[in-house]
């Protein structure tokens, strides 16, 4: 080899060399800097944590996973009825609660025969995850089929390919196949696109959700008065906008939640599914704190 080429090869090797060792320098500057984040551990199975305005993920597990919602079911109810309501005024009449099993507190409370308005079932129904509430709503405004036929229409205008539901509570069914007992999941959909369809809703349904920030809300409903607790318990511990629980044996325990700290300040949205009936609350908390450190918020 001519000393040409040897100082060619030399310069060519010494510039290898400090293109590996920027590469190795720049790794471990991401990996160990102080703006590394560490998301937390978490009960769910699933999660999602969404910055809609800059459309980036923050944070994923199993986010394409189809998994039971339960009571999650009564953001696209809620969005139904609102919807019904604007299209037909003369639906905003009183009704009648009907008859149906009561599978908490709330459903307790809310009394067979009770005349209610629209907007106020819609409250009790948010705040307190009233089944017999939605079920009311549901088969009070038009034919229950008909209902239902619009809350998995509208899922497919929200482009929620994977979102699906049945009934309007959240409620799961028994059915016998083969002589045996089956639950069928009365709504099914997966944590990414729970956050989408709660975002979305936000965006085309202006205030419809805020009655969620109440802790209590009471109605004074002819002679007698009723008061409901809101089911999310994490309300006092977070700049929480809106937000909606879910709980069945199968489908664990769900929360979809949308953070904002100021009027204008940045949103997010945190969904988990699949985690506990309590856990659901310090998986959501959890991931909360490290998102608004991200933004800066607390």
């Amino acid at each position: 080899m001519n000393k040409k080429n040897k100082t060619k090869t030399f310069g060519y090797i010494l510039l290898m060399l400090v293109v590996v060792f920027s590469a190795q320098t720049v790794a471990a500057e991401i990996l160990t800097g102080k703006d590394t984040i560490i998301w937390p551990e978490i009960t769910a199975t699933s999660a999602y944590v969404y910055d809609p305005i800059g459309n980036k993920v923050l944070y994923t597990k199993n986010p394409d996973e189809v998994r039971p919602i339960a009571s999650l079911n009564k953001l696209m109810t809620a969005a139904v009825v609102d919807d019904l309501l604007n299209n037909s005024t003369h639906l905003r009449k009183p009704i009648k609660v009907k008859a149906s099993k009561d599978y908490n507190k709330a459903d307790i409370l809310l009394k067979q025969g009770s005349t209610w308005t629209v907007e106020d079932l819609m409250t009790y129904m948010l705040v307190g995850s009233s089944n017999k509430a939605s079920e009311t709503l549901a088969s009070g405004l038009i034919p229950r089929e008909s209902f239902m036929s619009l809350m998995n229409f509208t899922a497919r205008q929200l482009g929620l390919l994977q979102t699906s539901f049945t009934n309007p509570s959240g409620i799961t069914e028994e059915k016998v196949v083969n002589k045996k007992k089956v639950l069928i999941p009365s709504g099914q959909s997966t944590a990414k696109e729970v956050a989408l369809m709660l975002w979305k809703i936000v965006e085309t349904h202006p205030g419809l959700l805020e009655i969620t920030q109440l802790k209590r809300v009471q109605f004074q409903n002819g002679i007698e008065a009723v008061a409901v607790d809101n089911t999310n318990k994490i309300l006092a511990d977070y700049p929480i906008l809106v937000g909606k629980t879910g709980f069945t044996e199968d489908a664990g325990g769900n929360l979809a939640v949308i953070l904002q700290t100021s009027t204008t300040s940045r949103a997010y949205v945190i969904v988990v599914l699949g985690s506990t009936q309590e856990a659901r609350f310090t998986d959501v908390a959890a991931l909360a704190s490290t998102t608004l450190m991200i933004a800066g918020g607390r």
